[in-house]
C-alpha cells in the first residue's frame, strides 16, 4: 500500500512539473468538431505511437455511433526513457490539452477517454481531480 502511495505522490509531482512544461491552452485553431462521440485514446506502456490495443474498442464504437472519431494521445508511453512517472505526467498534460482544446472549440460535444496500462493513472488523475476548462 505504501508503495502505491509513493507512486501516486510521484505521479502528482511529475504531473505538476509537466503541466508547467506543456500549456493546456488551445494551440490548434483547426479542431474538427464531430456530431457523434469524440474519443481520446492513450495507448499502454511500450505500445507504438497510435491507439494501441484500445484502438479495437474505439473502432467498434466509432462504427456504431454515426459522426464519431478518435484521436491518439501522442505521449511517450514509456517505462524507462523517460521514466514511468515522467511518461504518465506527460500523458496527463497532453491529454488535458487535447480535451480542453476540443471542449473549447466544440462546446456541448460528447467526449470519452480511453486508455490501457500506465494510462489508468492518467485517466484516474482526471477522474479524481476533474479536468479544468479554464
Amino acid at each position: 500500500m505504501w508503495l502505491r502511495a509513493i507512486a501516486y505522490a510521484s505521479t502528482l509531482v511529475a504531473t505538476a512539473f509537466a503541466q508547467n512544461a506543456i500549456s493546456a491552452t488551445p494551440t490548434n485553431s483547426t479542431v474538427e468538431c464531430f456530431d457523434g462521440l469524440k474519443m481520446f485514446v492513450s495507448r499502454g506502456t511500450s505500445e507504438p505511437l497510435g491507439v494501441g490495443e484500445t484502438g479495437k474498442v474505439v473502432d467498434a464504437i466509432a462504427g456504431r455511433i454515426n459522426g464519431s472519431s478518435y484521436q491518439a494521445n501522442p505521449y511517450p508511453a514509456s517505462g524507462d526513457s523517460p521514466n514511468y512517472f515522467i511518461s504518465v505526467a506527460n500523458g496527463t498534460a497532453v491529454l488535458k490539452q487535447l480535451v480542453v482544446e476540443y471542449a473549447e472549440a466544440c462546446p456541448g460535444s460528447k467526449m470519452a477517454l480511453f486508455g490501457y496500462s500506465q494510462v489508468h493513472i492518467t485517466l484516474s488523475f482526471h477522474a479524481e481531480y476533474k479536468l479544468s476548462f479554464s
